[in-house]
């Protein structure tokens, strides 16, 4: 048969004139970056050896940034955490150390766990949650665990307190009150605490839509922190704002056991 090679040896001649070709071809430069590529490491006291090059999809050897990533990451959620107005005293708040001692308790640990682990899925969802009930339950320490868990992850968080939002919302001209509302409603997640009766439930509940609104329009969660009941919280908020935030899925967890604060040592 034509061009059939007759032996092993000219089977072998043949594919050595391939591979001659080859590396003669339209690409002898990547065919050469793949043979010769030796990646080189960086070392981070911290966090060991870390790869500082590497080849991209078209074999070509492709430089890092310089520096550690995981120093980078972790300086970046530093970054993340002061901007997200987090105080001091919540910093430390996590699931690990949040104390469970009934059913209603680890309930509220583990879906506050699984909202933050699955966040980039809340986030494509727009799902809210609503954490209310008694004070001294650990609304603020589960809200804040949630933050400071995807804030490590790359996500943007913020945390503002009600009466702050109010007093700003109502202290701003129009132009600026849209511009302001509009860089809040960019951020990934937003936690609203405090939540309380308002004096003016008219103008308040239009400045609790105006924001939650836009929020929702763009998909993006927000959480509400108040000890108020059900009834009281959807009359501050509006019942437009409230609907929204338990629209597809949204949460609303009842933190209805006594306060951990009463059983503190003095």
């Amino acid at each position: 048969m034509a061009g059939r090679p007759s032996s092993t040896s000219d089977a072998m001649q043949s594919v050595g004139d391939y591979l001659a070709r080859v590396s003669t071809g339209p690409f002898p430069e990547a065919v050469r970056q793949v043979r010769e590529f030796a990646p080189q490491y960086g070392r981070c006291e911290e966090h060991g050896e870390w790869q500082m090059n590497m080849l991209d999809e078209q074999g070509v050897e492709r430089w890092l940034p310089d520096g550690c990533p995981k120093c980078k990451r972790q300086q970046k959620a530093r970054s993340l955490i002061r901007r997200a107005d987090i105080a001091p005293r919540f910093q430390s708040c996590s699931f690990d150390n949040y104390r469970t001692e009934s059913d209603s308790q680890a309930h509220a640990l583990n879906v506050c766990r699984e909202y933050a682990a699955t966040f980039r899925d809340q986030l494509t969802a727009g799902r809210c949650m609503i954490l209310r009930g008694n004070p001294g339950t650990g609304k603020n320490h589960l809200s804040t665990a949630i933050m400071l868990q995807i804030l490590n992850a790359g996500f943007s968080a913020l945390r503002v307190k009600a009466a702050s939002y109010l007093d700003e919302y109502w202290a701003k001209d129009f132009g600026e009150r849209e511009r302001w509302i509009v860089d809040m409603a960019n951020v990934d997640l937003l936690v609203i605490d405090e939540i309380g009766r308002a004096p003016n439930t008219r103008a308040a509940n239009d400045a609790f839509f105006r924001l939650i609104d836009e929020r929702y329009e763009k998909l993006r969660p927000t959480i509400i922190v108040s000890n108020l009941d059900r009834e009281e919280l959807r009359g501050t908020l509006g019942a437009a704002a409230y609907d929204r935030l338990t629209e597809g899925g949204g949460r609303l967890l009842n933190f209805d056991w006594q306060s951990a604060r009463a059983h503190r040592p003095t």
